[in-house]
């Protein structure tokens, strides 16, 4: 009878731990092996692509393996499942701790709404007119004269890339065309009226040097981005990154808010989700020490190597 037991026992740990979960991340699953985890997991696959990246990691040095050489996939998978308290149970602490963020929001919305009056696209606009050629014993150059339109009253200063595109291409926007084609411009004095301002070219290399002024009109598009303005004492260009990327998006998300608070209203803020984040890497530390070292120290070098410090 005890060595039926026994054989019993012994029959239900194999079968346990048959699916290779108990193997350390430095070593790879046979494929029997995998072949189970993914009758149970159909996502295991991507998992154990994380592990073995892990794995590998630990291997290359020594210290690593000392620290953390014995971690199985059934730790890791243990620690990956972790039950965290759900996003909306933080809210009323966050609050507490943090009761400017709703009038940080409504700031954050004002200044959003302000700094959209000068997107550059809303401020002005350019229409290719003509062009003519300057010559003189050592230059020849065209020069293009766009009839220039201020939409919301006068405008101090602009600078443009422009570019004349070959309508047979069907090219409809200047991120498109390569730098070669690309010209710029600048506009130093205020323009209060529609007005058309010559723009010099490029010199001898000016492909366009001998390209006709209606062969231009009729055969090719004239693409054009305002790149900065300068619009009632304000310049687009001193506008943050992050305000600028959602403005220029015509979408404002709630990570957007985040980031247009942290970069012009107080860079001490500090967001519901980054609260959450922060609660939630503390639990996962206290209730998992090890494999949350191992797991920071990880991915922390992951992204040094891919992006840099």
């Amino acid at each position: 009878m005890k060595r039926l037991l026994y054989i019993c026992c012994f029959v239900a740990i194999v079968s346990c731990s048959s699916n290779g979960l108990n193997k350390p991340l430095t070593e790879a699953l046979s494929v029997s092996e995998l072949r189970k985890n993914l009758q149970k997991d159909k996502e295991f696959d991507i998992n154990y692509e994380v592990y073995r990246n892990i794995g590998d990691w630990i291997s290359k040095d020594n210290m690593r393996l000392a620290k953390w050489g014995n971690i199985t996939y059934r730790d890791y998978e243990r620690y990956r499942k972790i039950k965290l308290p759900p996003y909306e149970s933080f809210r009323e602490e966050y609050e507490e701790k943090y009761p400017n963020a709703a009038s940080y929001r409504a700031q954050a919305d004002s200044l959003y709404n302000h700094y959209k009056s000068l997107r550059p696209d809303s401020l002005v606009t350019l229409e290719f007119k003509n062009k003519t050629v300057f010559r003189s014993e050592l230059l020849r150059y065209p020069v293009f004269n766009i009839l220039v339109t201020p939409l919301k009253g006068p405008i101090d200063q602009f600078t443009f890339e422009y570019a004349f595109v070959s309508k047979i291409y069907g090219t409809k926007r200047i991120e498109d065309v390569s730098a070669s084609q690309t010209r710029r411009g600048y506009r130093k004095r205020p323009v209060s009226s529609p007005s058309v301002i010559s723009f010099n070219g490029d010199y001898l290399a000016d492909i366009l040097v001998s390209v006709s002024s209606a062969e231009l009109l009729r055969d090719y598009d004239f693409l054009y981005k305002i790149t900065n303005i300068r619009y009632k004492g304000e310049n687009w260009s001193d506008i943050p990154f992050e305000l600028k990327w959602a403005i220029e998006r015509d979408s404002v998300s709630a990570y957007d808010y985040e980031q247009i608070i942290k970069t012009m209203i107080d860079t001490s803020y500090i967001s519901l989700t980054d609260y959450v984040y922060r609660e939630h890497d503390e639990i996962l530390k206290r209730k998992e020490p090890i494999l949350h070292a191992l797991n920071d120290a990880y991915w922390e070098d992951y992204y040094k190597q891919k992006y840099g410090n």
